[in-house]
């Protein structure tokens, strides 16, 4: 099996950048990041944003669990 995501076919490449959308926008938000799920959801196309909600939701509960974001200065 490839690590790689391009060696995906056709029906999950898309799911695989959606994926990767909803857990930037939830990693900018553990981290306090300036960050608008709203328009990173209009970017992704129509049969996807379903997905896109259902996978943000996802890792927004796993960032619950994750300890606080600290900045060293």
């Amino acid at each position: 099996m490839s690590l790689y995501y391009s060696g995906l076919a056709g029906k999950y490449e898309g799911k695989v950048s959606a994926d990767i959308a909803a857990s930037g926008v939830a990693g900018k938000e553990w981290m306090n990041l300036p960050v608008r799920p709203d328009l990173v959801e209009a970017e992704q196309p129509e049969h996807l944003r379903a997905y896109f909600k259902q996978r943000l939701e996802h890792y927004r509960r796993i960032s619950q669990a994750l300890p606080p974001h600290v900045v060293n200065d």
